[in-house]
């Protein structure tokens, strides 16, 4: 073949894109002088959107509607009472991308899957705030195990929220985006990798937006326009009136933004989009806070005892005690810090599978002392949690023993006080479960002991086995270990 020829035929090939190129610049230069003209703040110009096909631009925007009896019966969201939120809706400005819980942008590509990015960029910005720890997910998952049949054609987020509940979320690694539908549910060979508590609605204002913001990223509904495909920056304030047609996720806010102020979404669509993937959107303009709800989510492990204020014997055995309420870990590691400079030097135990462990508490005096216990997950730090506050070790007003121990009728178990104070003595079973509380009252200074009966708090027997007394007194706590014997 000779180079006229192969040059004639490389130029037929390179001519489509060519055409597309030389519609897209004509579009871009059409959408400038129409963000001119009409005195827009924000500036427009090439993305990799504006090498797509109206039609294929169209497919990018997944989001459609819940039912109408599904939105008016979820609950709306209230600010929990306890303050567990961060930062107030009177802050000019907010962004979780300050406080780094918002994982990189992504880019769902030929698949009309946004509501499944939102969802998913959502909990994993949860597990940031919430574990400390930064997770990909996979929205595959959500589009090929989803109980609604939602997929590439669109979805919400109650496609994506229902599983997160029932089985949790997967790994990117284990179920890796296709940016396709069809495929079968591969669930089965993953361990879920979080799950969230539940969800609610929530109002299209600023105010009830804001005040869900403050606890995690929202994900809302918008309606896109041609010029927000090729939006680069600014504040975008076209109010397009159709029908909301995509899922972003809102990450913050800004009061000083256009004029009256802006949400700052995170998309979908790459960071060759927008300001690095994201954008400012002016409050209420082409239905941005539409069909916005927030998840709620609890810590994948949370130390339960001791968890601050606490003064234990030292010498003593105490039962310290987590929870994992949301998946269940492969193993945890216990460590301490006590009155050093670096966090949890001493490693305690490592490659627990329980809820409890029975920790003999050094010899020293420390008047501030703090525990991690972290979650691993397929051979992944998954999260951890610490004391909320410091607790004390002391050799001071040291208890006194228990005897028979082991028992068959009763035990004597025996305490002082060196100073006027609350005691409470109560029996758990080796599950952490409350079996009976024997003293909760306030004592003079002095010697005493109860004796435990091996029964119930309704008076029903114990079985034989190992029980635990945690003995709480004005200056001390400690955890005894106690074996019941049925003869």
């Amino acid at each position: 073949m000779n180079r006229r020829i192969i040059a004639s035929w490389l130029a037929c090939l390179a001519l489509p894109a060519a055409i597309n190129a030389g519609a897209g610049n004509a579009e871009i230069e059409r959408l400038k002088n129409f963000v001119a003209e009409n005195g827009y703040s924000f500036t427009v110009g090439w993305t990799p959107m504006m090498d797509l096909s109206e039609a294929e631009r169209e497919q990018l925007a997944g989001f459609t509607p819940p039912s109408k009896g599904m939105w008016e019966a979820l609950p709306r969201f209230t600010a929990p009472a306890m303050g567990t939120a961060v930062g107030s809706i009177d802050d000019p400005v907010f962004d979780w991308r300050t406080l780094e819980c918002v994982t990189p942008v992504k880019n769902q590509g030929a698949c009309g899957s946004c509501w499944a990015f939102a969802a998913v960029g959502q909990l994993e910005s949860f597990i940031m705030a919430a574990d400390g720890v930064e997770m990909d997910l996979s929205e595959q998952h959500m589009i090929d195990c989803n109980a609604f049949g939602k997929d590439c054609d669109g979805g919400n987020q109650q496609a994506a929220y229902d599983l997160m509940i029932s089985f949790g979320a997967a790994s990117e690694s284990c179920i890796p985006y296709t940016a396709s539908d069809g495929g079968s549910c591969g669930q089965d060979l993953c361990s879920p990798m979080a799950k969230i508590d539940g969800y609610a609605g929530v109002t299209n204002d600023v105010v009830s937006i804001k005040t869900a913001l403050l606890q995690g990223p929202v994900y809302t509904a918008m309606r896109t326009h041609s010029s927000f495909y090729a939006y680069t920056g600014g504040c975008y304030d076209y109010n397009d009136l159709r029908e909301p047609d995509h899922a972003v996720l809102i990450v913050g806010w800004d009061d000083t933004a256009c004029d009256g102020g802006a949400w700052i979404i995170k998309n979908s669509w790459g960071e060759d989009w927008g300001i690095d993937g994201f954008a400012y959107i002016k409050y209420g303009v082409s239905f941005i806070g539409i069909y916005s709800s927030q998840i709620s989510y609890s810590k994948v492990v949370e130390l339960v005892s001791p968890n601050g204020g606490q003064t234990i014997r030292s010498g003593s055995e105490y039962l310290v005690r987590w929870d994992s309420p949301q998946v269940a870990p492969d193993s945890y590691t216990l460590s301490c810090t006590v009155g050093g400079d670096d966090p949890y030097e001493m490693i305690l135990a490592t490659g627990l599978t329980g809820l409890e462990y029975l920790w003999t508490v050094p010899e020293v005096d420390a008047a501030s002392v703090t525990m991690n216990i972290s979650a691993f997950l397929d051979g992944n730090l998954r999260g951890s949690d610490e004391s909320d506050q410091a607790f004390a070790i002391t050799t001071a007003d040291v208890p006194g023993t228990n005897f028979p121990n082991p028992f068959s009728g009763s035990t004597s178990i025996a305490y002082s006080l060196a100073a006027p104070g609350k005691v409470k003595i109560a029996i758990y079973d080796i599950h952490g479960a409350l079996v009976k509380v024997l003293v909760d009252t306030r004592k003079d200074a002095g010697d005493y002991s109860v004796e435990w009966d091996g029964n119930g708090a309704e008076g029903d027997p114990a079985s034989s086995g190992v029980y635990f007394c945690l003995i709480e007194t004005g200056s001390s706590s400690e955890t005894r270990k106690i074996v019941l014997v049925r003869r």
